[in-house]
C-alpha cells in the first residue's frame, strides 16, 4: 500500500485534529480516493463520539493512494502526536505527508521543508537540497474487517434543528454553568429560541439566545447511518413555540465546543431525552470542505 500527499492547508488540518484531540487517546484516520475520515468511537465515560468527512482537496495537494482495499487506508494513532507533528509545521512553505516503515513499524511520516525550492524534496531541479525537518507518528494500519465492523451511533429522526451561535460564545456560557452543575439543559423551539440551563440545590440558572436560524436539512444534513429509516412527516406539527431538549454532560458539551477552532457553521440537532448530533462544518454549508459530526448521548436528570 502507498499513501503519499503534500498538506497545503496545515492550519486547517491542525485545527481540525486539535478539536477532536481532548475525545481519547487513540483515533481511527481513514483516507480514501477522495476523502479523509476521522473516527473517534472508544467507550468513554462522557460517551461522545465523532464521525468525520474531509474532502481531500480541502487540505491536500498531489494526493496519492493506492490499497489492495478499494485505494483506501485507515490507520490507529494518537491524536496529540498527529497534532503536535501539525504544530512543528506550521508556516512551512511545503510539508509531504506518507505513509513509510521505520524500525519495523509503520509511521506517517512528516517531511518539512524550511525553504522552498524545485529541489527542497530531492525532485529535479538542479538547486542545493533544501533543509528538512522529519517528524514521524506511529500509526498501526487497521485490516479492512475492522473498518467494516464500524458503525455509527443510530438515532431518531431529530426533533429539531438549530444553527448554533459562534462556539467561542457558548464555550464561555458553558465554562460558567460547569461551576454550578454537571448536567446542562440544551433546549430549541421552531421560532429560533436556544436555551442552555443548569440546576443546583439552591440555584437555576439559564442563559437563552432568539432569533437563531432553522436550516433546511433535506438540502444540509450529511448521509449519516440510518438515513434510510425515517424521514416520515410528523403526525401533527408541533406549535412553533414548543421547545425540545435534552440534558446533557457539561464536560461533553464543553469538549464538542473545542471545535470552535475550525467551526464557520455549526448546526444542532435534538432528539429528546435522546441524544444531541452537531454538524460542524468547515468553510461555508454550500461549500464545505468538510463536516464533523459529535454524538452527544443524553444524561438523566432533573432540569427541565
Amino acid at each position: 500500500m502507498r499513501f503519499r500527499a503534500n498538506i497545503e492547508h496545515v492550519q486547517t488540518f491542525q485545527r481540525i485534529i486539535q478539536a477532536i484531540e481532548k475525545l481519547q487517546k487513540r483515533c481511527i484516520v481513514r483516507f480514501t480516493e477522495t476523502d479523509m475520515h476521522i473516527i473517534c468511537n472508544e467507550e468513554t465515560e462522557d460517551g461522545v463520539q465523532v464521525w468525520s468527512q474531509i474532502k481531500a482537496d480541502a487540505l491536500f495537494t498531489d494526493y496519492r493512494i493506492q490499497s489492495n482495499a478499494g485505494n483506501a487506508i485507515a490507520l490507529l494513532l494518537a491524536p496529540e502526536a498527529l497534532l503536535a507533528a501539525l504544530r512543528s509545521a506550521a508556516g512551512a512553505p511545503e510539508v509531504v505527508l506518507k505513509l513509510a516503515k521505520k524500525h519495523g513499524h509503520a509511521v506517517l511520516a512528516f517531511e518539512i521543508a524550511l525553504a522552498r525550492g524545485p529541489s527542497a524534496f530531492g525532485g529535479s531541479g538542479g538547486g542545493r537540497r533544501g533543509a528538512l525537518v522529519a517528524h514521524d507518528v506511529l500509526v498501526d494500519v487497521l485490516r479492512p474487517a475492522d473498518i467494516a465492523r464500524l458503525k455509527e451511533p443510530l438515532c431518531p429522526e431529530p426533533d429539531i434543528h438549530i444553527l448554533l451561535p459562534p462556539l467561542q460564545k457558548l464555550r464561555t456560557v458553558a465554562e460558567h454553568l460547569r461551576t454550578m452543575a454537571d448536567v446542562l439543559g440544551v433546549h430549541a423551539s421552531r421560532r429560533g429560541a436556544l436555551r442552555l440551563s443548569v440546576a443546583a440545590d439552591a440555584v437555576r440558572v439559564e442563559t437563552q439566545w432568539t432569533r437563531c436560524t432553522i436550516p433546511n436539512m433535506a438540502t444540509q444534513e450529511p448521509s449519516q447511518a440510518g438515513e434510510e429509516e425515517a424521514r416520515e412527516e410528523p403526525e401533527s406539527e408541533p406549535e412553533p413555540g414548543q421547545m425540545f431538549g435534552v440534558h446533557l454532560s457539561v464536560r461533553a458539551f464543553l469538549k464538542f465546543l473545542s471545535s470552535h477552532v475550525v467551526s464557520t457553521t455549526t448546526i444542532a440537532c435534538i432528539c429528546e431525552d435522546h441524544c444531541m448530533i452537531l454538524y460542524v462544518y468547515i468553510g461555508d454549508v454550500a461549500d464545505a470542505g468538510g463536516v464533523l459530526t459529535f454524538y452527544i448521548p443524553a444524561r438523566l436528570s432533573g432540569v427541565d
